[in-house]
């Protein structure tokens, strides 16, 4: 039976309501299908069938994927939902279960075609390489791609269907499903707060990791309406939130332990990998890949655009002088001190402001380690010291390690922290905007590198005294 749709409809017609019936659409992709009931004031029924790979017992016989058909009950509608009881609305899923296995065969054929069919490049990105936005030309809907979103990741590819005009995943599409213009969207860091606001879409913003180390206005203005889920947020919390995607990210490895539990749940995700980019302006084009699971790819490509040329513009800056200061990075955490590679990012913008790395035995796509001594003879080569840790003053930074007197960028007071943009809560605004404001970034180095030279205080960082 080509093209049989359920449909479940409301016995009485609510005069209030622009939409008393939808049909339950078959999808045999994960999250395989939606259909909902709505009634006014927000109470509603949705009824999923969903795809499990086979992870469970088929019920219908035979070796076919296992089918389950949730009922999502909140609130009090279970006994007001069309003046029904819990009793009639059992009756209603029994009814609908009884008829699974025909509507599945008449639907079976709907979404054939292969996950290859996405081979048109919707957006390739110039500086960026950890995603692509992929289409086809016979659908609306895209793929947006991400590669080796975490450090020391290698060949790990992770798709997700942008799902436009009600259309189906293709078949055997193992990625997660995002409804275009997503909706809420919870933070897992809030690098992806400045991204949003960076496009006028942070009023999203459904959930954050960390509420008081934010320090968007927007954010500031709607603490009261802003859940803030932690660093390991409950799948439970997340779900009473019904966001359209969780945006979330990995150090060494994937989330499994989260995300297992968030695709049981039906709760779709995504791993952004800016952080990883080797590319200033390259993490900031990640603000495109947002933008597209947003469905407002244009605002995300405009706000983009502009970054190049005004960053190089920065750089021309320091084009013909002959001085480059030799520059030590970071403090110990602990007993360890982290340097990043001569292939990260950090390292590009310092030799971007005219500034040499003083640490080239790493050129690895992650940091590595490096003991206190090492660290002392590094800093003792070095004219300029950034990102010192947690002190205020050059004082506090001696009183840690009397060692560090002596230093010439202690002697020399050229140390410099990105701490000018810290509010009372101590969230500092380096690690929330500073990802899509890589110009300004490169100009607080040029001044600090190579002071007078571009006329003007640093945005982000500030001199220890």
């Amino acid at each position: 039976m080509p093209g049989q749709c359920l449909l479940l409809c409301s016995p009485t017609a609510h005069a209030e309501s622009d939409a008393t019936m939808e049909p339950l659409a078959c999808w045999p992709g994960r999250l395989a299908a939606e259909g909902r009931v709505r009634r006014p004031a927000a109470t509603h029924i949705d009824l999923r069938l969903r795809d499990t790979g086979g992870k469970r017992t088929a019920p219908y016989g035979g070796d076919s994927p296992a089918f389950i058909l949730w009922l999502a009950a909140r609130d009090d509608w279970f006994t007001d939902f069309m003046g029904t009881s819990r009793t009639a609305i059992a009756a209603v899923a029994a009814t609908l279960l009884a008829t699974l296995p025909t509507f599945l065969a008449g639907c079976s054929g709907r979404a054939s075609r292969g996950a290859d069919i996405f081979t048109d490049t919707i957006y390739a990105p110039a500086y960026a390489s950890g995603f692509v936005i992929l289409g086809c030309d016979t659908m609306a809907s895209t793929v947006l791609r991400v590669t080796d979103p975490w450090q020391g990741a290698q060949g790990v590819v992770m798709d997700c269907f942008v799902r436009r005009d009600g259309e189906l995943p293709p078949e055997g599409f193992d990625g997660q499903v995002v409804e275009a213009g997503c909706g809420r969207v919870v933070c897992m860091s809030s690098s992806y707060v400045a991204m949003l606001d960076c496009i006028g879409e942070v009023r999203r913003v459904a959930a954050v990791s960390g509420l008081d180390f934010v320090s968007n206005p927007y954010v500031e203005a709607h603490r009261q309406d802003i859940t803030d889920v932690g660093a390991e947020p409950s799948v439970e919390i997340l779900a009473a939130l019904r966001p359209g995607v969780v945006m979330l990210y990995g150090v060494n490895s994937a989330q499994t332990a989260l995300t297992d539990k968030l695709e049981e749940a039906g709760i779709p995700y995504i791993y952004m990998g800016e952080y990883i980019e080797n590319s200033p302006l390259g993490k900031a084009e990640w603000v495109v890949a947002v933008s597209e699971l947003l469905d407002c790819r244009d605002k995300g490509t405009a706000a983009f655009a502009p970054l190049p040329a005004r960053y190089d513009s920065v750089k021309a800056l320091v084009a013909g002088l002959g001085e480059r200061p030799k520059v030590m990075v970071n403090a110990p955490w602990g007993d360890t001190w982290y340097m990043p590679s001569t292939a990260s990012y950090v390292v590009r913008l310092i030799e971007d402001a005219g500034g040499e790395y003083v640490y080239k035995a790493n050129a690895t796509n992650a940091s590595s380690t490096i003991g206190m001594e090492t660290a002392l003879a590094l800093l003792a080569q070095s004219d300029v010291w950034l990102d010192a840790g947690n002190v205020g003053s050059l004082g506090g930074l001696v009183t840690a390690n009397p060692a560090y007197a002596s230093v010439p960028p202690v002697t020399g007071k050229r140390v410099w922290n990105p701490d000018r943009r810290t509010n009372g809560r101590g969230a500092n605004d380096f690690w929330e905007s500073a990802v899509v404001m890589p110009d300004v970034v490169l100009r607080d180095l040029v001044e600090i590198m190579h002071p007078g030279a571009t006329g003007s205080e640093p945005y982000f960082y500030r001199r220890l005294e």
